[in-house]
C-alpha cells in the first residue's frame, strides 16, 4: 500500500515537471539547507493552488529565486571564479 501511495504522489508532481528540480537530497549540506524552504513553498504552491499557467509560472519564477541564491551562496564561498 505505502507503495502505491508513493507512486500516486509522484504521479502527481510529474504533472508539474518543474517540481524535479526543488529536490535537494543531492546537494552538499550547505546548500541543501539553502534550498529546502524553497522545496517546501514549492509542494504548498503546488498542492494548495489549483493547476494553471499561474501556478506554472509562479513555480517557474520560484525555481528561479531558488537557483540564483544557491548560486550566490556558492559565489560567496569561493567555489565560483574569482569576481
Amino acid at each position: 500500500m505505502n507503495n502505491r501511495k508513493n507512486h500516486t504522489k509522484r504521479t502527481r508532481i510529474l504533472r508539474e515537471p518543474v517540481m524535479e528540480f526543488f529536490e535537494y537530497g543531492h546537494l552538499p549540506d550547505h546548500l541543501a539547507q539553502i534550498s529546502k524552504p524553497f522545496c517546501e513553498l514549492a509542494h504548498r504552491v503546488y498542492e494548495q493552488q489549483t493547476p494553471s499557467l499561474e501556478r506554472t509560472k509562479a513555480l517557474d519564477l520560484l525555481l528561479a529565486a531558488k537557483d540564483a541564491t544557491v548560486r550566490a551562496a556558492i559565489s560567496t564561498r569561493g567555489d565560483v571564479g574569482d569576481k
